[in-house]
């Protein structure tokens, strides 16, 4: 199964009536399929979250030396 990609980026649609600045979303994209999760963002946010959902669906620590 291929892995799950998170995407920073602006969208035309979901940007209509927002301020320029806050104009970005987060999607999360495996092969062909995407969901989009996040609209309405700074860019400075929209990166902010990627990571953390990126640290998220990363490779689990091992037992006991959780990040949280």
């Amino acid at each position: 199964m291929p892995p799950v990609n998170v995407e920073i980026d602006t969208g035309s649609t979901s940007s209509r009536g927002r301020p320029p600045g806050h104009a970005w979303l987060i999607r999360l994209r495996r092969g062909s399929r995407s969901v989009i999760t996040t609209t309405g963002l700074s860019r400075t946010s929209a990166e902010h979250l990627a990571k953390q959902i990126t640290s998220l669906l990363a490779e689990p620590s091992p037992k006991g030396l959780d990040r949280t």
